[in-house]
């Protein structure tokens, strides 16, 4: 029931001189029976924190440390999308638009 998109990292990352901030690849959104939406994506080597955006979020996203996976709770029904990108030590990213999306089509829970 989970979508992903594609996405990789895109120039004007906000990481080091020389490097390439790289956003995490596999990002699938998957509903389970209570409706929550469970986000779970690769992760990137170098990379320890990761920005979560979209609904049920907060405007801002969410930051995850440590971990490849979030649940999200009370997700609006219909056709939704969550971003995610990787996170340099100072927070920066890529732009969002280069963030990597998954789809999904949340239904009312069981």
């Amino acid at each position: 029931m989970g979508g992903a998109g594609g996405g990789t990292a895109g120039a004007g990352g906000a990481s080091g001189a020389g490097s390439t901030l790289v956003n995490p690849s596999g990002f699938t959104a998957t509903q389970n029976e209570t409706g929550d939406v469970r986000l779970t994506w690769k992760g990137v080597r170098g990379v320890s924190s990761y920005l979560l955006l979209g609904p049920g979020l907060p405007r801002a996203g969410v930051t995850v440390t440590g971990a490849t996976s979030y649940a999200v709770a009370k997700v609006p029904s219909g056709q939704q999308r969550w971003l995610v990108g990787s996170l340099d030590d100072r927070g920066g990213s890529t732009p969002v638009a280069y963030f990597t999306a998954a789809d999904l089509i949340v239904g009312k829970p069981d």
